[in-house]
């Protein structure tokens, strides 16, 4: 739900809710009819009733016709609200006649709400001028219309009121300031969670991942090795291990330079991963060493996945900074099988890659071949 929708649902709500709290005064009007306490009529109430519904109707009225309310729109809308019930709140006062003190109790609810959502300053001056209207209808009523009372009970009356409002201007205003701070507070720790939780996974993935070429690193891989072999034994299948190496790594840093070196090792992990199936999995071992997991194959298929990797590492040259760079790479292979020990398997694999060296370099050597 937009930022608007949840605005409008807002206000249509405050609407209901102080039309609910109008059906108070309404009762106490009732109320007092009913044991005799009134001069007035059912009649009398009836209207003032049909006023009041009549008022909660144009305001829906407005928010159903305004399709995309903002804050402002809000505020105008309360505005035109508190209008209406002074007026409304007059009507009453002079209603009740000699019963009218009991308007100033009724209207404690319903602007107890406005208070909760207007300024201090604002709820505070609403608040002096309930009380005036209070005093003039009642002089009006006193003094020229011949209704029962006295305006000194009024004033006293209207004094003790006042100060209950002010009271509560202020207590709805703390209210609202304590709301809106735990609403703050509350996406003030949910954006911390939010940040931790990034923070979390950049460091998860610093840790698992070699910081030059963004591969796995050596503990992630080694992690990874003994997931797939734990596989193999429950499915009763094999994987091949592949040890790879840059050959003459070291001349390409000394004529060139470390950092040309460094995107050469960048330059390799991309073509590896690039012979390679979203199911393998592919390392920097160390230094210029990767070790690649080529899962559900056997040795004869992971011979075949090998030539691949070593083609698409040697047959295009590498342009780097201006440099055309041939690029050689020797591998060895092992099958590993669900009896396999991983840490030996490590050992034969880079055993069979001291064997590809020792031959001559740029080529691939696996247990088949002894």
């Amino acid at each position: 739900m937009g930022s608007n929708q949840r605005l409008k649902r807002q206000i249509y709500q405050n609407t209901l809710f102080s039309f609910g709290a109008y059906h108070v005064p309404v009762a106490v009007a009732l109320v007092a009819k009913w044991f005799g306490l009134g001069k007035y009529n059912y009649q009398s109430v009836m209207w003032f009733y049909v006023l009041i519904v009549g008022l909660i109707g144009f305001y829906l009225l407005l928010v159903y016709l305004k399709a995309s309310p903002n804050r402002e729109f809000a505020d105008r809308v309360l505005v035109l609200q508190t209008t209406c019930w002074l007026c409304v709140f007059a009507y009453w006062t002079y209603l009740l006649d000699e019963l009218r003190v009991y308007s100033l109790i009724s209207a404690i609810i319903v602007f107890t709400f406005i208070f909760s959502y207007g300024r201090l300053k604002y709820s505070i001056a609403l608040s002096f001028l309930v009380t005036a209207i209070y005093l003039a209808v009642s002089y009006i009523g006193i003094e020229k219309a011949g209704q029962g009372g006295s305006m000194e009970a009024e004033t006293v009356n209207a004094l003790h009121i006042v100060m209950v409002y002010v009271f509560l201007a202020f207590m709805g205003y703390r209210v609202v300031q304590q709301k809106l701070g735990l609403v703050k507070s509350k996406r003030k720790l949910q954006t911390v969670e939010r940040e931790l939780k990034q923070a979390f996974k950049i460091l998860q993935k610093t840790a698992n991942s070699d910081f030059l070429t963004g591969l796995m690193n050596r503990r992630s891989m080694q992690q990874k090795l003994q997931e797939i072999l734990d596989h193999g034994r429950r499915t009763h299948s094999t994987f091949v291990l592949a040890m790879c190496d840059l050959d003459y790594f070291k001349q390409i840093n000394d004529r060139y330079g470390h950092d040309v070196g460094d995107k050469v090792l960048i330059e390799v992990a991309n073509r590896i991963k690039s012979a390679i199936r979203v199911t393998d999995y592919v390392c920097r071992w160390g230094g210029e060493e990767f070790i690649v997991a080529l899962t559900d194959l056997d040795i004869l298929e992971g011979c075949r996945v090998a030539e691949k990797i070593k083609a698409s590492v040697e047959d295009e040259p590498a342009t780097i900074d201006g440099s055309t760079l041939n690029i050689r790479l020797s591998i060895g292979l092992v099958e590993v099988d669900e009896n396999a020990v991983l840490a030996e398997k490590i050992k034969e694999v880079d055993f069979y890659l001291y064997e590809a060296k020792r031959k001559g370099r740029s080529k691939i050597e696996c247990a088949s071949a002894v």
